[in-house]
């Protein structure tokens, strides 16, 4: 009899496996990407809607590939007391996630830049005021400002390269994904001259 559970135990456990990592490889589309986001099931008390900048499929790739991490940045952001936040960062889950706390002064358009990384995604929350936040999908012959650097998992696009805009405010998050390049802190025309946001870096699941 004992020999038996153990079996049914090994064969529940390999079935367990088996499931979630089918699911971790479904084979999403744009649509079933958005109604997998729009249900919500990833929010574990997170309220703010996603702006319409995200990119819906990569949010459910990379979520699925790395669920618990996930999970602990939406718990961290829906429990923590971000109007209170100090500044700095703060480590969530060990260098896997953390979150960058600033409070301070937006930029005019011509001094904002366009950043990209490799490794790591930026959820982008506004936790008081607003700002115009850019996104672009560089061109194969975009120019950089500032090389990337593997290092500092940073680079700087050319300014003048056009991007569509999107306004980050308390009720919404924008989620910056690999190699699309996005432009942060910029002020709008009627906002305030500052804002206090956090940016949360989640290490991203490489994709083939």
């Amino acid at each position: 009899m004992r020999k038996t559970f153990i079996y049914k135990l090994a064969c529940f456990a390999i079935l367990a496996i088996t499931a979630n990592t089918v699911f971790a490889q479904k084979k999403w589309t744009e649509k079933t990407a958005k109604a997998w986001a729009e249900k919500g099931e990833w929010r574990n008390g997170f309220k703010p809607k996603l702006s319409e900048s995200v990119d819906y499929l990569q949010f459910a790739v990379q979520y699925h590939a790395n669920k618990p991490l996930w999970d602990s940045v939406f718990t961290y952001l829906a429990t923590t007391d971000l109007q209170n936040l100090p500044v700095g960062t703060k480590p969530i889950s060990g260098t896997n996630a953390y979150g960058i706390t600033t409070d301070g002064p937006l930029k005019t358009f011509d001094v904002s830049r366009w950043e990209v990384h490799e490794k790591y995604i930026d959820l982008q929350m506004v936790i008081r005021g607003k700002e115009k936040m850019g996104k672009m999908a560089p061109p194969s012959d975009a120019k950089w400002a500032t090389p990337f650097n593997a290092n500092s998992d940073i680079g700087f696009y050319e300014s003048s390269l056009p991007g569509e805009y999107f306004v980050g405010d308390p009720e919404t998050l924008l989620i910056f994904f690999p190699k699309t390049s996005h432009r942060p802190a910029i002020k709008t025309d009627d906002g305030p001259d500052r804002d206090k946001k956090i940016v949360v870096k989640v290490k991203a699941v490489p994709q083939q």
